[in-house]
């Protein structure tokens, strides 16, 4: 996913909906891009020793994004390629409004930012993409199959899509 950001300079921030989910990020990114410098900065705590400006990549969550973006920070022009997972939840009641802030935000300081927003579980990926003036691309790969099922009494029982209401 993240293979071209060999061809630029700057960095890229990678914005996860949860901490858990932007920590779990940081681990998989650090294994898999040792030569890289990667940040995670999460709830005011900041995980590595790196400084914001010499990062290759910042993984943060969107409140963090938010409060970073209202400070002085001469690094944010640096930044080539924003991916935004879970774009989805623009759509929750709580978390959406901080997303849409961020976003927006960003896209008129850094007008010519690469936006890479990411989801499964879209159900409106074509007002986005016209929202981020992008291309939309849809793929149904999953590295998981998805099971339907119920869980009651301690069992789960699975069900074939056809199967399934």
């Amino acid at each position: 996913m993240l293979m071209g950001i060999y061809d630029f300079k700057g960095k890229s921030i990678y914005m996860a909906p949860l901490r858990a989910l932007a920590s779990e990020k940081y681990n998989e990114f650090k294994e898999n891009y040792p030569e890289l410098k990667i940040m995670l900065s999460i709830a005011g705590t900041e995980h590595s020793k790196l400084k914001m400006e010499e990062a290759d990549i910042i993984i943060t969550v969107p409140e963090k994004l938010d409060a970073l973006i209202r400070q002085d920070v001469s690094w944010l022009n640096t930044v080539n390629t924003l991916v935004v997972d879970e774009i989805h939840l623009l759509g929750d009641l709580h978390r959406g409004p901080t997303l849409e802030i961020v976003i927006s935000l960003l896209r008129m300081i850094l007008k010519k930012t690469q936006i890479i927003s990411l989801s499964a579980t879209i159900r409106n990926p074509k007002d986005i993409a016209k929202w981020l003036n992008a291309e939309l691309v849809v793929d149904n790969w999953r590295p998981i199959h998805l099971k339907k099922g119920i869980f009651f009494n301690q069992k789960i029982k699975f069900y074939d899509d056809e199967d399934f209401v």
